[in-house]
């Protein structure tokens, strides 16, 4: 089915330039505006320094879920904050399995994730988290050796993201993410590349069509987001967050003009006026 997709050259060029022209300053401001960076900040208030291990560890399993991710976060943040932590690396994890068995929102696939939550028990090397940051290379090469599964997958990416976030709100730590760690794709992430005209589809399908085409390929998504980071100087990760919010909105508003309205309504207002501009320019395909 590869031969069915096109990536459009022009448009990674023109979507990088309005990347550019936004900043990382405009990234970063957003990721505070990230529903799961709030469930973080809720688990920072009670569990401030084992935050970042519980963020790592409950981002390896966060897939295949029933609800909408944002409302997982949200369901992990209370039944964790139902409880009082040992300061314990397997006992914390452990308390990660009960939730995992209780869970609404993480119904599917619960052996794999029992399984990885097994695996991660294991992981030695994880176990720093409990009092020291890992940067995010090395936390992408320990979570990519303990749980033997590619350094890109969309798992792995995604926990450092959510380290980040944990480190960045509990710890005060602003750190500039890696150029060369990709974007975690997921089904926002896939709308939101088509409908900004990144990739093509030659055949002509049904828009949910479309976006399982491109999840069956989604090499070719971290891809076009590698050179729009590269040519931007925004790294993926950064990116990412915008990309989400844009999927969510796509999802739940009716037209690409209330689309715009509300993605750029949450933002911070010096940058509303600019975004409103670049936002009818990016969404070519709603």
């Amino acid at each position: 089915m590869k031969q069915s997709l096109e990536i459009n050259h022009e448009r990674i060029a023109f979507v990088a330039h309005i990347m550019k022209s936004l900043g990382l300053d405009f990234f970063k401001s957003l990721e505070l505006k990230d529903p799961q960076s709030r469930s973080i900040d809720i688990l920072c208030k009670k569990h401030n320094k084992y935050t970042p291990l519980l963020a790592c560890v409950n981002s390896t399993i966060t897939y295949a879920l029933s609800c909408k991710g944002e409302e997982y976060w949200d369901e992990f943040t209370q039944f964790m904050n139902a409880h009082e932590l040992e300061p314990k690396y397997e006992t914390i994890i452990k308390l990660v399995m009960e939730f995992l068995y209780r869970s609404r929102c993480n119904k599917l696939r619960k052996v794999d994730k029992i399984n990885r939550l097994r695996k991660l028990i294991k992981c030695s090397s994880l176990k720093q988290l409990l009092s020291t940051p890992i940067m995010p290379k090395d936390l992408q090469t320990i979570l990519s050796q303990c749980l033997k599964t590619p350094k890109y997958s969309k798992t792995i990416t995604f926990a450092i993201k959510m380290t980040y976030y944990s480190y960045r709100i509990c710890l005060g730590m602003d750190l500039e993410l890696p150029l060369d760690i990709p974007i975690p794709v997921d089904r926002r992430v896939a709308l939101t590349t088509h409908v900004m005209d990144l990739i093509r589809v030659r055949d002509r399908m049904k828009l949910r069509k479309v976006i399982d085409l491109l999840l069956r390929n989604s090499k070719i998504i971290r891809c076009v987001w590698n050179d729009v980071a590269r040519l931007s100087d925004i790294p993926p990760l950064h990116i990412d967050v915008f990309l989400w919010i844009i999927g969510r909105y796509i999802r739940e508003c009716k037209n690409k003009d209330e689309v715009i309205n509300t993605v750029v309504s949450i933002v911070d207002p010096i940058y509303r006026e600019k975004l409103k501009v670049f936002l009818n320019n990016l969404l070519v395909n709603l």
